[in-house]
């Protein structure tokens, strides 16, 4: 490194240590003096990204339940949205809004591991305890906004389909069939639908979907708007699914796919179901990014030189400016994963030491706080904002990870063109699974 590097290095490090917001603590319950800060880099904000480097950080999920409060308190959010199946989310929505069933069976049932911990479940009961103090146009609501499963999407649709038009209902179930027979992940040894089969079945959603829009006066009148709509997007969803699964995908395509479902179905919640509403997005680093580098751990799955499209692309051209989004980084310490090298994957800890130098992590770990946020948005001297659009490596995977991890799999990420701010935690933790997500 050259001696104009080092003094840009150091110029950067100071400005952010300059305009770092110190947090006094990761866990809720502490107030928000400190995040008051925020008031202004949130002005005009509608919609907020709150990314993670992984699934199974403590630290990380303390905050973003801390961080959520202060947006809920502070600055009138009132949906809660997470990366997660959007038709099983609905049972969760129903505890936090009317206490019916219970917020274990209802975390559990969203079918993700990841977020089945205390850490979640602690966001899930303040969410029902918030709301039984508030009236109902300030009710904080829970969505899922992932197409990665589709049971339940189904049964919406066959059941809304039975009631409004039980002529058409043999030709729906016979259109939605396929769908009971596909597995996702697609099992080892077997390859899935061939590229011919997919074509059909998913020309066959169409067919329904276009079936239930075409009727939608006569639907409504045996219904209400919003049964209509819910089962018009359950029957989206299932398309979603099924077009990110089997052949011809190749890893860029399903990712594209899901990104763009997942854009696509915050949107709906956003301009259908709560057009008046600000919401909290909660997912990972790499679907709430509003650009993807392109460069590290993908490279290798990336075919014919297709670019790579996020959720948080999708969002930052529908939102523009008012969907604002914080990145996270940490220095060292643990997580859980499935071991890519266990011969079932189970889930277990994993442990990291301090970031190695050049990594925007080590950087960051210089600025001389614990924690902290630092907003990319304001205003800046050329030197810093230059400094900050250069690629440099950064830790990011997702529910994933195994021993031999080399740090030629860290991405390269340009903080300012992927995020609005960073959170950076210095130590971490493993989060904590409840009985039911436990994965060995």
């Amino acid at each position: 490194m050259n001696q104009a590097e080092l003094c840009a290095d150091s110029t950067a490090v100071e400005w952010i240590r300059a305009h770092a917001l110190p947090l006094k603590s990761l866990e809720a319950g502490n107030g928000f003096d400190d995040l008051k800060m925020l008031d202004k880099a949130l002005h005009g904000v509608r919609i907020v990204g709150m990314g993670e480097v992984n699934h199974g950080t403590r630290e990380f999920f303390l905050f973003k339940h801390r961080l959520f409060e202060y947006l809920v308190v502070h600055q009138g959010f009132t949906v809660f949205a997470i990366e997660a199946s959007y038709d099983a989310s609905v049972k969760v929505n129903d505890y936090v809004l009317y206490g019916i069933g219970d917020a274990k069976s209802a975390l559990a049932g969203l079918g993700y591991w990841t977020w089945d911990t205390e850490e979640v479940l602690a966001l899930i009961e303040w969410i029902r305890q918030y709301n039984q103090t508030q009236p109902e146009n300030r009710r904080v609501k829970f969505y899922g906004f992932d197409c990665q499963f589709k049971r339940i999407s189904i049964d919406v649709v066959k059941s809304y389909i039975k009631r409004v038009a039980p002529e058409y209902l043999e030709e729906a179930n016979a259109l939605l069939e396929p769908l009971y027979h596909t597995h996702d992940p697609i099992p080892p040894g077997e390859e899935g639908p061939t590229a011919e089969k997919k074509a059909a079945v998913i020309n066959g959603l169409y067919r329904l979907i276009g079936y239930i829009t075409h009727h939608r006066v006569r639907f409504v009148r045996r219904s209400s708007t919003k049964e209509y709509e819910e089962a018009l997007q359950n029957a989206r969803v299932c398309v979603q699914w099924y077009m990110e699964i089997g052949k011809p995908v190749t890893f860029t395509e399903q990712w594209n796919v899901r990104d763009m479902a997942m854009a696509e179905n915050i949107e709906y919640i956003a301009k259908v179901l709560e057009p008046e509403a600000k919401i909290a997005v909660w997912a990972h680093n790499g679907h709430v990014t509003t650009n993807y580098g392109g460069e590290g751990r993908w490279r290798d799955h990336i075919q014919d030189n297709t670019e790579m499209f996020c959720m948080g692309q999708h969002l930052r051209t529908i939102f523009g400016q008012t969907y604002y989004v914080f990145g996270f980084a940490f220095n060292q310490g643990g997580f859980q994963a499935r071991d890519q090298q266990h011969p079932t994957h189970a889930v277990r800890e994993f442990t990291l030491p301090a970031a190695r130098e050049g990594t925007v992590e080590w950087y960051l770990s210089q600025v001389g706080y614990e924690n902290f946020i630092i907003d990319l948005r304001q205003q800046k001297q050329a030197a810093v904002e230059a400094w900050i659009a250069e690629g440099r490596p950064m830790r990011s995977w997702g529910a994933a990870f195994a021993d031999d991890w080399t740090p030629d799999k860290y991405e390269t990420m340009r903080p300012i063109k992927s995020y609005d701010a960073l959170i950076y935690v210095d130590k971490t933790t493993r989060a904590r699974p409840n009985p039911t997500g436990i994965r060995k």
